[in-house]
C-alpha cells in the first residue's frame, strides 16, 4: 500500500534528526560499555573472548530507552523545523488539519512501538541472561588471577575482597565476602579461603576460621555464626545458588508470576511500548512554533517533559515493586494518562477551530 505524499514528507522530516540522535546516543553509550568491558578484562574478571557478547547485551538493554528517546526528540526537532520554515502553515492553509499532521507521525510511532515491544519482551530478558551468564563465568576464573586489596563483583550481588592472594595455590588470605538471597544478606569474614570442584561439577568455596553474619531485611532475626571451616555451594557456573533474577526471566514466566517485583518487571516490559507509541504524538505538540521562531525553548521544554515521563515511569515501577501501589492499573497509569492528555488536546484543537 502506497504511503500518501504528505505522510512521507512529514515522516522524513522527523526521521533525519531521529537517526542522527539515535546514532549519537548509541555510539556514546557503546563507547562507555567498551571502556567498562576493557576494565573487567584488565582486572581479570572477564575473558577477552566475551567482550562481544558483553557489549551486545548491554546495548540491547539500553536500546529500549535510546530508541524512544531519539524518536521523541527527532519528532520535536522535525516538526519545529516544519513550523519555523512555514511549511506546516502552508499545509494548514491548504486544509490539512493539525490532527492530520499528528496522524502522519502515528505511522512512525507505531513502528517504533513494535520495535520497543520486541526489545522489552524478548531482547531485554535475553540480554540479562547473557549478562548473568558472563558474570557467572567470570566467577569461575581461578582465584589465582584475582588482584589483592580489590573488591571483585563476581556475580549478581556477590562481592569478594582478599588482602592477599597466593598465585601458586589460589588461596586467599583475610577474606571478606557478601551476597544476598531473597530473605537475607550474608557477610563472611575469614582468615583463609579457597575453592574446590566437586564430583558433580559444582564449585564450593571453603572458608577457614571466621564469622558469618546473616542479616534479615524484614525482621530483627539477625544471626552471627563462628566457624572453623564453612563451605558455600556454588552452581556449575560459579554462582551462589539462588533464584533467577527477575530481569532475566522470560516474559512467559512473568505472566504467571504473583510476586510484586515480578509483576513490576512485567508491567515495565508491557507499558514501555505504549509509552513509546504515545511519545511521538505528544512531541508533535511541542514542535508547533510561530513562523520564523527557532523554537529552542520548545525543545528544552520537550526534553524536560520527557525526563519527567521516564522518572514517573521509574517511580511507578518502584511503587509496584514495594507494594506501595496496586498492580491494577500499576505502571499502566502512565500510558493511560498520556493517552487521556492527547485526547483532551485534540478536542481542544477541534473546539478552537469551531470557535
Amino acid at each position: 500500500m502506497a504511503v500518501p505524499l504528505l505522510d512521507r514528507y512529514v515522516i522524513s522530516s522527523a526521521l533525519s534528526p531521529t537517526l542522527q540522535i539515535a546514532v549519537g546516543l548509541f555510539v556514546i553509550y557503546t563507547g562507555f560499555v567498551v571502556s567498562l568491558g576493557l576494565a573487567l578484562i584488565l582486572d581479570g574478571e572477564m575473558p577477552l573472548s566475551a567482550i562481544g557478547v558483553y557489549i551486545l547485551a548491554r546495548d540491547i538493554i539500553a536500546l529500549e530507552v535510546i530508541v524512544p528517546t531519539a524518536v521523541f526528540l527527532g519528532v520535536v526537532v522535525g516538526t519545529t523545523r516544519l513550523h519555523r520554515d512555514r511549511e506546516a502553515y502552508a499545509f494548514y492553509s491548504a486544509g490539512v488539519s493539525t490532527s492530520r499532521m499528528t496522524a502522519s507521525i502515528f505511522f512512525m510511532a507505531l513502528f517504533v512501538a513494535l520495535v520497543v515491544a520486541w526489545l522489552t519482551t524478548n531482547g531485554r530478558p535475553w540480554a540479562y541472561q547473557q549478562n548473568d551468564a558472563l558474570t557467572r563465568s567470570s566467577s569461575m576464573l581461578s582465584f589465582k588471577t584475582m588482584q589483592p586489596r580489590v573488591f571483585h563483583d563476581l556475580s549478581d550481588g556477590l562481592v569478594l575482597y582478599a588482602r592477599s592472594v597466593d598465585r601458586e595455590t589460589g588461596e586467599l588470605g583475610e577474606v571478606f565476602v557478601s551476597w544476598f538471597d531473597e530473605q537475607e544478606t550474608h557477610v563472611v569474614r575469614s582468615r583463609l579461603a579457597h575453592t574446590e570442584i566437586l564430583a558433580n561439577g559444582d564449585q564450593q568455596v571453603i572458608f577457614t576460621d571466621g564469622y558469618e553474619y546473616r542479616i534479615d531485611a524484614d525482621t530483627a532475626a539477625d544471626a552471627v555464626v563462628e566457624f572453623d571451616v564453612m563451605g558455600v555451594m556454588l552452581d556449575s557456573s560459579g554462582n551462589v545458588q539462588k533464584p533467577q533474577r527477575r530481569k532475566a526471566k522470560s516474559t512467559e514466566q512473568l505472566l504467571e508470576a504473583t510476586a510484586y517485583k515480578d509483576i513490576a518487571e512485567l508491567q515495565w516490559r508491557l507499558s514501555l511500548p505504549l509509552v513509546a507509541l504515545l511519545l511521538p504524538l505528544l512531541a508533535v505538540r511541542f514542535g508547533r512554533v510561530m513562523p520564523g521562531r527557532q523554537g529552542n525553548n520548545r525543545v528544552w521544554l520537550a526534553f524536560a517533559a520527557y525526563v519527567a515521563i521516564f522518572m514517573l515511569a521509574t517511580q511507578l515501577r518502584t511503587a509496584v515493586e514495594n507494594e506501595q501501589m496496586a498492580p491494577e492499573p500499576g505502571m499502566f497509569t502512565l500510558p493511560i494518562a498520556m493517552a487521556a492528555l492527547l485526547v483532551v488536546l485534540a478536542l481542544s484543537d477541534r473546539f478552537r477551530r469551531r470557535g
